[in-house]
């Protein structure tokens, strides 16, 4: 059944498209994993490690995410958490709180110098067409896409450094997907998927890496 725009911003198609690339098996000891927002009910795919339980926020993340009523995009989801100064007791309790242990920071260190752009951009640019995005606060404003190149992880992060430490940022790398091609041929997007989410796979090894460092 072909999706309406509310409900492809919802997630709909996130259970069919889970089930697909479970079949395609694409990471030993990683499943794609249906989540839901508990503000709004919207619902995204992320890969998850077979066995490891808790708390996810904190991670960079092999993803299908919207961020719109038209298009998904496939690849590398990571979120900043609220700042610790102002925190509600609420927000340190579900673990919302940004500490060294989030992999924002690998991120953020990677896109603050040409040589850690250049290291990064090495992944995207095995994703043809790839794009990014970025929403924060409660009403989720967003900027972009934009195409994604070195020049642009500056771009991102100039307005991310804007952005207050009080809020929330969901930020999103990969390739774009639109909802009529997913209501004309789900099995096309999902091979289209699987490249730029194990590309993502290879991000994530760089950033853990990175904090590695740092620590």
């Amino acid at each position: 059944m072909a999706l309406r725009p509310d409900e492809f911003f919802q997630g709909k198609w996130s259970s069919e498209l889970r089930l697909r690339l479970a079949r395609a098996n694409l990471i030993e000891g990683w499943m794609p994993k249906r989540q839901r927002n508990l503000h709004n009910g919207n619902q995204w795919i992320q890969y998850e490690e077979r066995g490891v339980t808790g708390a996810k926020f904190y991670l960079a993340k092999p993803s299908v995410v919207a961020f719109d009523s038209d298009y998904f995009t496939a690849g590398l989801y990571i979120e900043r958490g609220h700042a610790l100064e102002g925190a509600t007791s609420q927000q340190i309790r579900l673990g919302h709180v940004i500490d060294r242990h989030w992999h924002w920071h690998g991120l953020v260190r990677l896109w603050s110098t040409h040589e850690g752009r250049e290291r990064f951009h090495a992944y995207v640019r095995e994703m043809p067409g790839a794009a990014v995005s970025l929403r924060y606060s409660s009403d989720g404003t967003r900027l972009g896409p934009w195409e994604a190149n070195p020049t642009t992880y500056s771009r991102a992060l100039a307005e991310i450094e804007r952005v207050p430490s009080s809020l929330w940022i969901d930020l999103v790398v990969g390739v774009q997907f639109s909802r009529d091609t997913w209501n004309r041929d789900p099995e096309t997007v999902k091979r289209g998927c699987e490249d730029p989410i194990t590309q993502a796979f290879g991000l994530l090894d760089l950033i853990r890496a990175v904090n590695q460092e740092e620590r």
